[in-house]
């Protein structure tokens, strides 16, 4: 997180994704977009490339962290019928709910103890 502190203080625009346990499954799964360091799963390289790629054109993510898992859980692989592809997404869906100013330190500093 120090690496996060020093972009955010910067005063350069940023954009921090933190992504689940990476898998090399096809992109295509539902997504689950989170603030607050505080969530665990898997999601697909080729769907994290994609998520970067969006946030490069959205003013929804600029100056935000946030995390992104699909709802696929880890015992079930997740494949892609070629005859029925998924939809492409809108991350500007997604993105849009994405809070400003939540790091993931805010939960770290409420259950800190004062020595």
């Amino acid at each position: 997180m120090v690496g996060e502190d020093v972009l955010r203080e910067s005063g350069v625009p940023y954009t921090i994704v933190r992504p689940c346990a990476l898998t090399e499954e096809p992109a295509g799964a539902e997504l689950i977009f989170d603030q607050g360091d505080n969530i665990t799963g898997k999601i697909s390289r080729e769907e994290v490339a994609r998520i970067c790629v969006a946030a490069l054109e959205s003013p929804y993510v600029c100056d935000k962290t946030f995390e992104v898992k699909s709802v696929i859980p880890f015992s079930e692989p997740y494949t892609v019928d070629p005859e029925n592809p998924p939809p492409e997404k809108d991350y500007n869906v997604y993105f849009q709910t994405l809070k400003d100013g939540i790091t993931g330190k805010e939960s770290l500093e409420q259950t800190a103890v004062p020595v």
